[in-house]
């Protein structure tokens, strides 16, 4: 019996060690992680993948994230100008509050969503419509979604930390009341401001960027004077 309880806890044991590299899809993400590790070969080990705090890996032709999801403990992420359209492995990374994913193939951003602690997440250049999935992130400071196809913006209206929103390049026609500091909205489609004058947050200090829109003769002679009025630097 004794000998039977110490293979069990043998075979536990390496159940809970379990080698990882294996279940990484994508060679060149592996290839990352063993240069972040110091582990240029052997077996990984989800204790391995758990050390890992940040891991950068722009530019990397990586097309997969399976395996990501043993990295609990990343506080910094980037996989920017990658090939990566599948944001799921990141879903349960409740550590991270950087996330650096411009220039994917990203449209779906619902593996997101549980990410609270996040305070920067960097979004341009994908295939993003639908911002819903970021309602709930609300230590959010910098959010950069430009060069995207987003028409409604109203799901950031609760990120009340939000100090830079980065929009430009999209298909936006109306404009959500948003307490920012810098607000780029550069070439989109927006033809009356009279939200943003609405909105008694954009004061002294603040900035809003409205190059490349057809804006109405309303909002150039009296919308955007008001702005100037109370301090905010528009530049259109």
């Amino acid at each position: 019996m004794k000998t039977i309880c110490k293979f069990l806890i043998v075979i536990l044991f390496f159940s809970i060690a379990t080698v990882y590299a294996d279940t990484i899809k994508d060679p060149n993400l592996e290839a990352v992680i063993r240069e972040a590790l110091d582990k240029p070969s052997g077996p990984l080990y989800v204790k391995d993948l758990e050390g890992l705090t940040k891991l950068i890996a722009s530019e990397r032709g990586i097309y997969d994230l399976t395996g990501l999801e043993c990295c609990t403990n990343l506080e910094r992420l980037g996989l920017d100008s990658n090939k990566i359209a599948d944001l799921s492995p990141l879903s349960q990374l409740v550590n991270l509050e950087e996330l650096y994913l411009w220039r994917n193939k990203i449209a779906d951003l619902s593996p997101l969503s549980q990410l609270v602690n996040l305070k920067g997440l960097y979004l341009s250049e994908n295939k993003i419509t639908d911002l819903s999935p970021l309602s709930q992130l609300v230590n959010l400071e910098w959010l950069n979604l430009s060069r995207n196809e987003i028409t409604d913006m109203s799901p950031l209206s609760q990120l009340v930390n939000l100090e830079w929103l980065g929009l430009v390049d999209n298909e936006i026609t109306d404009i959500a009341p948003l307490n920012l500091k810098e607000l780029f909205l550069a070439s989109n489609k927006i033809t009356n401001i009279a939200p943003l004058v609405r909105n008694s947050g954009l004061s002294k200090g603040d900035m809003v960027r409205l190059e490349g829109n057809p804006l109405s003769r309303e909002s150039i002679k009296v919308y955007i004077p008001q702005l100037k009025e109370r301090g905010v630097r528009v530049e259109w």
